[in-house]
């Protein structure tokens, strides 16, 4: 599996094959420009797969566990690099007890669907609904534990520039970044001497 690092690497490398002080755009600049690439080409894959099966889950590559600690019915989760870019908050996979039990339901929903469903009866006395409410979690129906594991989508802040993306995923960020700044380039400067060519 490629890394986001090293597409852009090799992208940054074919526009400046001699790379200098003095080269128009950094390294730095292609890797963050890859960032923004990842996620958007992550999120044309989650509408295509969502248009394709009816349905899209995160690539395994991309959860993460954390243990939540709830106060007043919701948890702060301001602290997680999560995955913004995926829809309908996809990016929150699974809520559920510590020991992971399957004697209780979190299931997900907003925060219009839960007032339009406050009286409704109809889920198990057992299942919980949650929404996500800005860097917060809501429970408006509480919660079994003051502790439970969040699985969510991350943006690979466990393992630094080092993002790990599919290979298919990783041919388009070098295709479009070559796209972005290839045309943008002024032709090599062949007399070492920083001088342009005429």
């Amino acid at each position: 599996m490629a890394t986001l690092q090293s597409t852009a690497d090799q992208a940054w490398r074919q526009c400046y094959p001699n790379p200098s002080d003095e080269t128009a755009v950094s390294k730095e600049e292609f890797i963050a420009t890859a960032k923004s690439e990842w996620a958007y080409q992550t999120l044309m894959m989650a509408y295509n797969e969502m248009q394709r099966d009816g349905y899209f889950e995160p690539p395994s590559y991309l959860l993460s566990e954390t243990e939540l600690t709830i106060e007043n019915n919701e948890a702060d989760i301001s602290k997680l690099k999560t995955f913004k870019s995926l829809p309908q908050d996809v990016l929150l996979v699974k809520i559920g007890w510590v020991d992971l039990s399957c004697d209780c339901n979190y299931i997900k929903s907003t925060a219009n669907l839960s007032q339009l469903l406050c009286d409704d009866d109809s889920l198990d006395d057992a299942a919980k609904t949650y929404y996500v409410l800005g860097k917060k979690i809501k429970f408006p129906k509480g919660t079994h534990s003051k502790n439970l594991v969040l699985t969510y989508a991350n943006m690979g802040e466990k393992i630094g520039e080092k993002i790990e993306v599919d290979d298919a995923i990783a041919a388009l960020i070098r295709t479009r970044l070559l796209e972005i700044y290839l045309g943008k380039i002024a032709p090599q400067d062949t007399t070492n001497n920083t001088t342009s060519v005429a």
